[in-house]
């Protein structure tokens, strides 16, 4: 029995919430908006100090990540591409394997949406060490597509805390109603951008301001009532009065 026939390939089958073009785009020429730059066997061939993942998608186009001071790895390179439906990959970001393994992406309309289907086969190039390479990719490209399906839709959240930010420090009443708002679609917000959704900036100014418009027009609030009460309570202290008897003037 050849070594080809006992050992599958790798197949993950996700769904994104956007149409094929975009899916396409999303995977390819957007890469570096999705893709774990973590040490990590759940993102194979991913440095330490990686600052950047791209994916030149064009036939003969090459995928590499750039490091912080500007060094290059080279993952591989684009054996096919068929915009917006498939694309395969010669995948070698380690060295020191004997031979790089395909990646064969499909795209699919469906509905609203696009299924994804991603096969990795060739592990027998890998010779002995086949079957825990093999391992390892086959969990770890559950946590990489799980990042890109996240990183498909826009994130609401962030953008809704944006716009209740701008409104809680900007306009008067309103922006203490908005503030708690806000907070919450921030904190929302950035928990789906950690698990690789846009728009984390967003989130993150939308908390900030929220919670600088809720500081702000509760010390408004407060400084007001206290106004308030410090007037009441003067109008009402009653002005003393003189008591003291009058003696009658006598008529001349």
């Amino acid at each position: 029995m050849s070594t080809e026939t006992t050992m599958p390939p790798v197949r993950k089958t996700v769904t994104v919430a956007q149409p094929v073009e975009k899916a396409f785009a999303l995977f390819t020429s957007r890469i570096a908006a999705w893709w774990p730059l973590a040490t990590s066997a759940d993102a194979p061939g991913v440095a330490a100090n990686a600052a950047t993942v791209v994916l030149e998608p064009r036939p003969g186009g090459r995928i590499y990540e750039r490091m912080d001071d500007g060094t290059i790895a080279f993952w591989g390179e684009v054996l096919a591409i068929e915009s917006p439906h498939r694309l395969v990959l010669a995948w070698q970001p380690n060295e020191d394997r004997p031979a790089p393994t395909e990646i064969e992406v499909r795209f699919t309309p469906e509905g609203s949406g696009t299924r994804v289907d991603l096969e990795h086969r060739g592990w027998e190039r890998l010779g002995e060490g086949a079957a825990s390479v093999r391992q390892e990719y086959d969990s770890g490209w559950d946590d990489v597509l799980r990042l890109y399906v996240a990183a498909g839709p826009d994130n609401g959240h962030a953008i809704a805390s944006l716009v209740l930010g701008i409104a809680s420090v900007a306009v008067p009443v309103l922006g203490i109603l908005a503030a708690p708002f806000g907070i919450v679609f921030g904190i929302l917000g950035r928990r789906r951008s950690r698990k690789g959704a846009r728009q984390g900036g967003f989130a993150t100014a939308g908390l900030t301001l929220s919670v600088v418009g809720l500081v702000l027009w509760a010390a408004v609030v407060v400084g007001g009532l206290t106004i308030v009460s410090m007037s009441v309570q003067g109008s009402d202290e009653s002005v003393p009065v003189n008591r003291e008897p009058v003696e009658p003037v006598e008529p001349r």
